[in-house]
């Protein structure tokens, strides 16, 4: 189980150094909020130290059978495909998304809708990606506790952020997002 712990921390750290290092623009690294924001990026930090926390704790919880999933080490690699799938969309989104991929919820200057690539399928891949790491993560440490812990963070507060950021779409784009948005889904492709 040492190596499983040691992956999603190596993981995570990944997670958090692809954040900082593929941010090259001003406005995509500056955690300044507009009035979009509504503390969205707040709650998301606040979040992410939960879970962070709770990972860290999780080894102990498990080491005295606390809330400890006992099903063997395929359950561990399931959690471990999971983090990667939500690395890979949180990459592939950013990349898609470039310069308009910032920390706070805002219009930048000469900002569009973009549709392309993996916004084709869902509106908030970024935003998935961060979902399926956590909640990967957890399911990794094979403790119950853990798991509903964070998905009770994670799942909520990405769901506020993405209603912020579709009503500071539809007041930027109007109608452009409006047609965009009945072609693709929020976060799951075919279903929501």
């Amino acid at each position: 189980m040492i190596i499983i712990y040691l992956l999603v921390y190596v993981f995570i750290i990944f997670f958090f150094f692809i954040e900082r290092r593929l941010r090259k623009d001003n406005d995509a690294k500056t955690l300044e909020k507009s009035k979009h924001d509504k503390r969205t990026t707040d709650i998301i930090g606040l979040s992410f130290l939960v879970a962070i926390l709770l990972l860290i704790i999780t080894p102990l919880f498990n080491y005295y059978k606390i809330g400890f999933i006992n099903s063997g080490l395929r359950f561990n690699f399931v959690g471990l495909v999971i983090i990667l799938t939500g690395l890979i969309i949180r990459i592939t989104a950013f990349i898609t998304l470039g310069r308009f991929y910032t920390r706070t919820l805002k219009i930048t200057e000469n900002h569009v809708v973009v549709s392309n690539g993996i916004y084709k399928y869902i509106r908030h891949p970024g935003y998935l990606g961060t979902i399926l790491l956590f909640i990967g993560a957890s399911i990794s440490m094979g403790n119950i506790i853990s798991i509903i812990i964070i998905s009770a963070c994670i799942l909520p507060t990405y769901i506020y952020r993405i209603k912020t950021e579709e009503e500071m779409l539809i007041e930027a784009f109007g109608d452009r997002y409006k047609i965009y948005a009945k072609k693709t889904k929020k976060l799951i492709p075919f279903i929501w």
